[in-house]
């Protein structure tokens, strides 16, 4: 056990200041680097961010190849360390060039394997040998060790590496990789910004980075990328953009917004080289800018339900949700074939809600919403042939919740509504899974938490949506069939309150009657969440975003409709 970890960060500085043995010659923190902030999932499909790891003292990253006559007793090496010197405080990490885990999850016994798909992680780590081994302290993430898992020609391997760190004996160290070169694949050449980024900005990233939309700055054109290029490289080997969030191991989404593998090298190829762009080549951006963010989406509405008066929000403070009931007139009531919600202040409307209040039914909170408006939602029409009615004498609640963001601003939030000229075969329906009897305790960064929706009828599942708030780190939606059998619709390893999305099935999926949809989550209430408010608290089921809730919905229609 390292008994002197908690300090070895400052003994490993104080060794060079005192001229410390340094095995390997004299080597400074600065000098092997730091390491770079990414996200990768593991062989279990867990997410891991590198920088959240901010409550250990050192993180351990060991490069192993998907196959070698020597992984077995290395993996196993390795295992035997983190179980000896772990203690706790230091993390440690395989890290393989492969989508898939292989024999080094089989081999693993537990430890993360960190599976580098594309990779671009690799390389940049600098860990392109097997068995290679960097170490890293978790207050400015510079590199401490830089080497081999075992001693070679009397270097030091990893153990001396983390023992000398700990007691002082050793400073900053790097030692030439004795491991054979892993094979990544060759590095995008030629990448050429008018035919090949351009086209990828264009399908992935303008939608928001648009003028008036959810983005920081518009890609409007070349230069105001290239202005932004380590920025976007760096977003993009730690997960946060292009923001999708879904495991790409369990099913299929038609608005999957997630870089594919090819399109992922050749973008950071492009934005590391610094984002040339040859002066004959055209920049296509500008002509390729979405609608403004005070445009609807989805064309010009059939009827819009306006709030009754202009909403004031503050410059700051704790807002409570408002409610709003507009009735709807007697020609409103048709069959919806889509719906919008379009705030006019995007940047202080955390969501808007609209439900259907229906005369003698009044409204469901949990039910039946005809729209909403939510970070990351993109609006679209129902399904095909599908769609909801709109009985006379309905009227619309608006849920409203607004973040102030420093200037006391105005929103006048609305609602259009879109019907068919005749009605269609099909009504849509809302499902949920709702678990509102939970406790999440302090410190807690993985606290899992359940909840099931049972079909009661044969029913076609289109989208999922699963809510939580700030702690909320992932969530699955496992379809439990009458016969016995089981899979998985969707897994979102990385849940992110910014970014909710509403995953639309590719292929509309079939459950039975009798169908349990089981929707397994998890809250992380410790320091480890960049989110969290304040990892002191307690937690339960609460309105306001610094409470939690646990929500998997599904939009569905009946199959049986006699």
């Amino acid at each position: 056990m390292l008994k002197t970890l908690n300090n070895w960060r400052y003994s490993a500085c104080a060794a060079l200041i005192a001229g410390g043995v340094l095995l390997s010659g004299a080597a400074r923190a600065e000098d092997l680097g730091t390491l770079a902030d990414f996200r990768l999932l593991d062989q279990t499909g867990f997410s891991h961010q590198a920088h959240r790891y901010v409550d250990l003292k050192a993180l351990v990253i060991m490069a192993v190849p998907m196959r070698d006559d020597a992984l077995e007793e290395n993996v196993a090496a390795f295992r035997e360390l983190a179980a000896r010197l772990g203690a706790g405080d230091v993390h440690f990490f395989m890290m393989a060039p492969s989508p898939e885990p292989g024999k080094p999850g089989e081999l693993s016994g537990g430890l993360p394997v960190l599976l580098d798909d594309a990779q671009v992680i690799m390389p940049t780590l600098g860990l392109d040998h097997a068995y290679e081994c960097v170490v890293a302290e978790t207050v400015n993430w510079n590199i401490l060790y830089r080497g081999n898992l075992l001693s070679v020609d009397g270097a030091p391997g990893l153990e001396q590496a983390l023992l000398g760190l700990s007691d002082g004996t050793m400073g900053p160290t790097a030692v030439a990789p004795s491991g054979r070169d892993l094979q990544f694949a060759p590095a995008p050449e030629h990448v050429d910004y008018e035919k090949d980024i351009a086209p990828i900005l264009a399908q992935r990233c303008v939608t928001c980075h648009s003028d008036g939309n959810a983005g920081p700055f518009a890609m409007s054109s070349h230069k105001k990328v290239q202005g932004w290029s380590s920025m976007m490289a760096e977003t993009i080997r730690n997960g946060r953009m292009p923001p999708w969030n879904a495991d790409p191991a369990y099913g299929h989404f038609a608005n999957d917004n997630s870089l594919s593998v090819t399109e992922k090298r050749a973008l950071l190829a492009w934005l590391d080289a610094g984002a040339p762009k040859d002066e004959t080549e055209a920049d296509p951006l500008p002509a390729l800018q979405p609608k403004a963010a005070a445009e609807w989406k989805l064309g010009t509405p059939d009827y819009i339900v306006r709030l009754p008066e202009p909403q004031l929000v503050p410059a700051d403070g704790l807002q409570d949700y408002r409610y709003y009931e507009v009735p709807l007139p007697k020609e409103a009531a048709r069959w919806l074939r889509g719906a919008e919600v379009r705030p006019t202040a995007p940047g202080v409307v955390h969501h808007v809600l609209a439900f259907l209040s229906e005369p003698g039914r009044g409204v469901d909170l949990e039910g039946e919403y005809v729209a909403s408006y939510v970070p990351g939602h993109v609006p679209g029409f129902f399904p095909e042939n599908t769609g909801k009615p709109l009985p006379e004498g309905s009227s619309i609640l608006f849920q409203l919740h607004y973040t102030p963001n420093g200037r006391e601003t105005v929103d006048e939030s609305e609602l259009g509504l879109f019907f068919y000229d005749s009605p269609p075969e099909h009504e849509l329906f809302l499902g949920s899974a709702i678990n509102r009897d939970f406790t999440v305790p302090p410190q807690d960064p993985d606290h899992v938490v359940t909840a099931d929706f049972r079909a009661k009828h044969d029913i076609l599942v289109y989208t999922l949506s699963p809510h939580m708030h700030y702690r909320g780190s992932r969530m699955y939606y496992e379809a439990q069939y009458p016969d016995g059998r089981s899979e998985v619709l969707l897994s979102v390893p990385n849940y992110d309150f910014n970014w909710q999305h509403t995953y639309a099935l590719k292929e509309p999926k079939v459950l039975p009657k009798g169908t349990t949809v089981r929707v397994v989550g998890a809250f992380d209430n410790s320091v480890r969440n960049p989110l969290n408010p304040d990892p002191t608290q307690t937690l339960h089921w609460g309105d306001q975003s610094i409470e939690e809730m646990f929500i998997g919905s599904m939009l569905y229609r009946n199959l049986d409709e006699g």
